[in-house]
């Protein structure tokens, strides 16, 4: 779920946020806050959340981006560059996790990503899409915005990324912040976890997978703004925030409320 750089692997979280397009003569000035409430032509925010791929393993062969079409493997302590091979559509779960996260680092080497089921030649987790493999995400990105230098905070697994995503970190501070998955779970990685389930923190310490601080959940609460959240499964197995069980829909539906405009203002969707 991590991104280090921009290196290619199948191993992060790629996030596409999606703007309606207005004209320049908006950004002109700084509105005071009822104007910009009254003027703003963005109806609705739409965060698209596609677990274990990097940038480049989507986007590293769109035109103009900072990409890449080669990755570095170490076999037996010697370093070489390899290309890129073609992207697959359902590939194997990589390793990925806290400690792989580092392992794979090495240093700033970027260079032991090869791990695990990618260990042999050809390395499959060295891969990346064309257009053909993904029409619909690169016409997302020829219409609106495409950053190719937004990198994670956290070289890390899915369940603390998925916190950042809504609370910009996974804890209170660096050290009680989440850096892995929960265990002992049942498949509820949150605060539908059974008794017994941990996770753990940076500071080595385990708790139970539920935190109470602030996301922008709250914030929206707060200002009045509607809000959704598609997950495959509902109840959804990463809600770690008590409120953020009270507007989880299945994903299977979201396709249907898009079409008859029935979804909030903000929106996380989690294919």
């Amino acid at each position: 779920m991590y991104v280090l750089g921009s290196l290619l692997l199948v191993t992060c979280i790629v996030g596409i946020i999606i703007f309606p397009q207005y004209h320049a003569t908006h950004a002109r000035g700084v509105p005071s806050a009822a104007a910009h409430a009254a003027t703003t032509p963005i109806q609705h925010i739409v965060f698209i959340i596609k677990e274990n791929h990097s940038f480049d393993n989507y986007f590293g062969l769109f035109p103009g981006v900072n990409g890449t079409t080669t990755g570095r493997v170490k076999v037996n302590g010697v370093v070489k560059t390899i290309a890129l091979g073609p992207f697959q559509d359902k590939p194997p779960d990589y390793w990925h996790q806290w400690g792989d996260a580092k392992a794979d680092y090495d240093h700033g080497a970027m260079d032991a990503f090869n791990r695990g089921p990618c260990s042999t030649s050809p390395f499959p987790c060295y891969q990346e899409a064309r257009q053909s493999n993904l029409p619909n995400y690169w016409a997302y990105a020829h219409h609106y915005v495409l950053d190719d230098n937004a990198f994670t905070d956290l070289r890390g697994p899915s369940f603390p990324n998925h916190m950042f995503t809504v609370a910009a970190g996974s804890g209170d501070t660096d050290d009680t912040s989440v850096i892995n998955n929960p265990v002992n779970t049942g498949g509820h990685w949150g605060c539908n976890a059974p008794t017994g389930a941990t996770v753990q923190l940076f500071n080595g310490q385990k708790v139970f997978p539920c935190f109470s601080f602030a996301t922008l959940i709250d914030d929206m609460n707060t200002a009045g703004v509607s809000w959704k959240y598609y997950s495959p499964q509902v109840p959804f197995p990463g809600s770690f925030h008590p409120g953020q069980s009270v507007n989880i829909q299945a994903t299977t539906v979201s396709s249907i409320q898009c079409a008859k405009a029935k979804i909030g203002q903000s929106n996380k969707l989690t294919p």
